[in-house]
């Protein structure tokens, strides 16, 4: 798993050096959009203070963008945004259609808490692997992971096992 977190990071940094120019926003192309958000996320360490999940990647989408993300859907505890003008809710059939640079907003099945992650990258082969950055993730044990930044991988069945079809993916516009 950590060839392909490797990979995955390798291959968004040589992609954002092409969007490095001074275009603004609105001029990109969503693809250089998302390069450019994990790009900012990628650069906060392993082991940093983010703060809760959801603040943390309105954080970076804010650094990078000016846009700020909608207000979650129904209560704090669902997987979906209320409709915004800022954001793109994609289509996707399953997980392993995510790309770079993606914002999911998944529910925990086990205990009903919602969570907000920005995706480095999938893998297609078997088993399949997707690869996170997010702020807070309650994967990890022990107070050293509470509000903090990291890279994490799991496999497809993994991630389905823990979220059903509980998550949307978003671009920001």
């Amino acid at each position: 798993m950590k060839l392909y977190k490797k990979m995955f990071i390798g291959i968004v940094l040589k992609l954002f050096a092409f969007i490095t120019n001074a275009q603004s926003w609105a001029e990109m192309s969503q693809a250089q959009k998302n390069v450019a958000i994990l790009s900012h996320a990628m650069s906060f360490k392993n082991g940093t203070y983010g703060g809760q999940c959801k603040v943390w990647v309105r954080n970076v989408v804010m650094k990078v963008s000016g846009k700020d993300l909608p207000a979650t859907d129904n209560s704090p505890y669902d997987y979906r945004w209320l409709s915004s003008a800022n954001v793109i809710k994609k289509t996707i059939t399953q997980p392993g259609l995510m790309s770079a640079g993606d914002i999911v907003q998944m529910k925990l099945l086990s205990n009903g808490i919602p969570h907000t992650a920005i995706v480095i990258g999938v893998y297609q082969g078997a088993p399949g692997y997707i690869s996170f950055i997010d702020s807070n993730w309650f994967g990890y044990k022990g107070a050293d992971y509470v509000e903090r930044v990291y890279t994490h991988t799991m496999t497809i069945p993994e991630f389905t096992k823990k979220v059903g079809t509980k998550y949307t993916v978003y671009n920001i516009k």
